[in-house]
Order: C-alpha cells, then structure tokens, then sequence
C-alpha cells in the first residue's frame, strides 16, 4: 500500500495564500466549505465564520478593499480583484 501525504498539498495551498493568488487558492476549497477564523471579529473584520466558497472569497476581498492603503498588498489585490 502507498502512503499518501497531504504536505505538498497543504504547502502549495499557503504558498498561493501568501502570494494573494486567489485563483489557486480557491482550487483548494470546496462549494460547501465552513470556514472558521477565531479571533475578535469587532477588531478584525476578516475573523469569523463563513459558510461557502463564495463567502470565503468575499471574506478576502473585503480584506484588500479595506487595506488597498498598504502599497505592499494593493498588487497582490488588484489580482484578486480582477477574478470577479
């Protein structure tokens, strides 16, 4: 039997996180997926619950409308963005 090993995935799922590809990243959720960030969503609006792709997407989007300031995101959001 051939063990399998969810690393590569799992890096390869970060490493497009961290680059803001929300392309790739959006492979590795499913339709129906919870997604639960703990934390105070009072302070980070991105912390919370969401329910589905959709709103996981909308989640980031929110992030990078808000923080489009930091000239060091605005490149990797405006890929983001250009998804729609």
């Amino acid at each position: 039997m051939t063990e399998t090993s969810i690393r590569p995935i799992v890096e390869a799922f970060y490493r497009a996180s961290s680059e803001r590809d929300v392309e790739r990243v959006m492979t590795f959720i499913a339709e129906d997926v919870d997604w639960l960030v703990q934390g105070p969503v009072d302070v980070f609006a991105f912390f919370g619950q969401r329910h589905g792709k959709a709103a996981v997407l909308e989640r980031d989007r929110s992030w990078c409308r808000k923080s489009s300031a930091d000239t060091s995101r605005s490149s990797r959001c405006s890929r983001m963005n250009s998804t729609r």
